[in-house]
């Protein structure tokens, strides 16, 4: 039953709607097609939906907009009454926040079982991703209830079994084989200390950080397993410094990402595993050699730059008969097999006759990875399509090449990105314009350094005004401001809860608020913060 307020239609106040939501909800507040809003997550026993509340301009004459699901707006049980809720919305007396509570009571109300059918699709593409990394096998055959075998080397592997029937909530975690005095508790495990149930982490990212934390706790130090960097200076033709006394360790088989806005360092930067430059200080060692010609034959660079001529030849020649040409001198059984193995990987298996004049962008580009590490290179350096190149499927795909091949013929891959899909690889290395290293870890580690509560607050100003950044400063709590746009666009840390912090910039300066939204951290925060402590 919603319960009807004593207030005029002149005293409502978007404004009020928006902070009541977001304070009784959790959402954090938006902008949609030129209208106020916000937008969260309901939770229900069996499920988490994704809803916006959008407010036109001439509210309450006109409801409120919610968007939803389609399966939730057109169950036989919601279909009819949520239209009829939402038009409760135009009465002044009725505060969105009431309907909102109204829909997140029919939502509960729908069969438990219709809704866990809801989620087997993700709790399947969970299962896909960490198959398709680790040895997996079920207990007791459950399903969403597995056991993970990983080894090292043949004296030094461990088991740990992960139920996560109940995901997005938090899985259950059971160490096996002595892991726990190795690691520590599961509880310990960052990535479980930062569960969100709105935003979970996937399930294979959990075995990655036991897996890094087993590699680190047994230290190995055989070099002949390692890739060492110490202390590297590379400075170009113009004698200006691209790297600044870089040193880190890279365990063979590891994907590591490069992150840098310098577009000229990772060139250089790859270049000098090939031993292709001089212009360097500084110690490299490949599997405990310095770089060489003999080991320039292991070493594969791809930054999918081909010269016309080649690619006008290279367009007439069929995907199996482009692998053919750069395959090694195998039997032609082997070959084949390698050949069948790497099209499975880039999912062009059906593909196999046509000509690569035919193929999409995104297509060629797997297509020419393959050709490149079908003689298997030790290590692969990549420089990931630019932004814009190619659509987000499609660099999806890339990287699933990538992670193909490396979970294959555990190659060590160096890749090159700025895009959000650097969070799939091992570690990342972060480096500054002028080649300072800012960090080298997982995204956790690396994102576990900032000092704020879970989330970042972004604000968007109506236009600039320099003294927005006076009155930020002044906030209760607040540890760090990234100025995104001069004036315009701010990016605040924070260690109070963001929903507590976000009233308190509007009660202060609310009428010059174009937009307030809370984000998930990444590196375009890593990186000014870490710039500056470096200053």
């Amino acid at each position: 039953m919603i319960r009807k307020m004593d207030r005029e239609v002149k005293a409502v106040s978007i404004q009020d709607e928006i902070l009541e939501i977001v304070g009784k909800f959790g959402f954090w507040i938006m902008s949609k097609n030129n209208m106020q809003g916000c937008a969260g997550y309901v939770h229900t026993p069996n499920r988490k939906i994704y809803i916006e509340v959008l407010f036109p301009a001439d509210y309450p004459k006109s409801p409120v907009i919610l968007n939803m699901p389609r399966d939730v707006r057109q169950h036989p049980n919601l279909y009819e009454l949520i239209p009829q809720i939402i038009q409760k919305t135009t009465d002044p007396r009725i505060h969105t926040a009431q309907v909102l509570e109204l829909i997140k009571q029919k939502i509960i109300a729908m069969p438990a079982v219709e809704m866990k059918e809801r989620l087997i699709d993700e709790l399947d593409e969970e299962l896909t991703l960490v198959k398709s990394i680790y040895n997996v096998k079920t207990v007791e055959g459950k399903k969403y209830h597995i056991r993970i075998f990983y080894q090292l080397e043949s004296k030094l592997n461990f088991e740990v079994e992960i139920n996560y029937k109940e995901y997005p909530r938090k899985p259950s975690i059971i160490f096996h084989q002595g892991l726990e005095k190795i690691i520590g508790h599961p509880q310990a495990l960052k990535i479980l200390q930062n569960w969100n149930n709105s935003n979970p982490p996937h399930i294979v990212q959990i075995v990655q950080e036991i897996e890094h934390k087993f590699t680190d706790a047994h230290k190995i130090e055989d070099v002949q397993k390692l890739i060492t960097i110490k202390n590297l200076t590379l400075v170009n033709e113009q004698n200006q410094v691209l790297t600044q006394k870089l040193s880190l360790s890279v365990l063979r088989g590891d994907i590591i990402g490069v992150y840098t806005l310098n577009k000229e360092i990772p060139s250089a930067f790859f270049k000098a595993f090939l031993g292709e430059t001089k212009r360097l200080e500084g110690e490299i060692n490949i599997f405990g050699k310095a770089p060489s010609n003999d080991l320039r034959q292991k070493v594969k660079f791809i930054d999918f730059n081909i010269p016309e001529k080649t690619a006008q030849k290279l367009d007439e020649l069929s995907i199996e008969d482009l692998l053919n040409k750069y395959a090694p001198d195998l039997q032609k059984k082997e070959i084949k097999k390698r050949i069948n193995t790497l099209l499975s990987i880039i999912g062009l298996s059906n593909r196999r006759k046509m000509k690569m004049g035919e193929l999409s962008e995104g297509e060629r580009r797997r297509v020419l990875i393959a050709s490149s590490v079908i003689n298997l290179p030790s290590i692969i350096f990549l420089v990931e399509p630019e932004e814009g190149d190619l659509n987000a499927t499609e660099k999806k795909r890339i990287w699933d090449t990538i992670t193909g091949i490396n979970d294959t013929y555990s190659s060590t891959v160096f890749v090159y990105s700025t895009s959000e899909e650097i969070k799939r690889v091992h570690n990342i290395l972060v480096l500054s314009r002028n080649g300072h290293q800012l960090g080298f870890g997982t995204i956790t580690q690396l994102i576990g350094e900032l000092p704020l509560m879970k989330e970042v607050i972004v604000i968007q100003f109506n236009e600039p005004n320099p003294e927005h950044v006076e009155i930020l400063g002044k906030l209760p709590g607040l540890t760090f401001i990234i100025e995104e746009r001069a004036g315009e666009k701010y990016r605040l840390f924070t260690k109070i809860e963001p929903n507590k912090v976000i009233p308190l910039i509007f009660q202060r300066i609310g009428s010059n608020i174009y937009n307030i939204s809370k984000e998930s951290p990444g590196l375009i925060d890593f990186v000014p913060y870490k710039r500056v402590q470096k200053q």
